[in-house]
């Protein structure tokens, strides 16, 4: 199974720390949290197989290992747009230094790709939302376990020789 609880944990936590910001849900239930703050969304969360599991026996149990990747939108709001930008500049730095390693070390994922930043604003009203966003693509092992029922004794009665 891909470890999507903790991927999504070592994520929020590992940003939340460096920004110095609320990291939310996006489309989350709730207040809006006061500016500035990130969401983020798990666009595949059962990641894209790439290749062919390894299916191998290890003891009693059979192991199906495959890699897959998968993407998480990150947005930026902030009150206006150089803090927006800025944000996700600050994101986009720390996913290429100490977040890549962060990642890989705690939950075993390496980012493979980061996004453009595009300009996601919107008008709410007489009101314009700042926001910026782009997309991370990320690898990780997909692993899947399964107990082996092995017989131990086999009777074999009735076999004739064939010709």
């Amino acid at each position: 199974m891909i470890p999507y609880v903790d991927i999504r944990l070592a994520l929020v936590t590992g940003l939340a720390e460096q920004l110095g910001v609320i990291i939310v849900p996006m489309n989350d239930i709730g207040e809006v949290p006061e500016y500035p703050f990130v969401t983020y969304d798990f666009l595949e969360p059962s990641g894209e197989r790439i290749g062919f599991p390894t299916v191998f026996v290890e003891g009693n149990e059979l192991k199906h290992v495959e890699t897959v990747i998968f993407s998480v939108s990150l947005q930026t709001y902030a009150a206006d747009r150089a803090g927006s930008v800025e944000l996700a500049l600050r994101i986009r730095d720390w996913l290429m230094t100490e977040g890549h390693w962060q990642l890989k070390d705690a939950v075993g994922v390496v980012v493979t790709n980061i996004g453009s930043i595009d300009n996601r604003d919107i008008q709410l009203g007489d009101e314009w939302e700042r926001r910026h966003g782009f997309e991370v693509d990320f690898r990780t092992t997909n692993i899947i376990i399964r107990p082996i029922e092995s017989l131990e004794i086999v009777n074999l009665k009735g076999v004739e020789s064939i010709g």
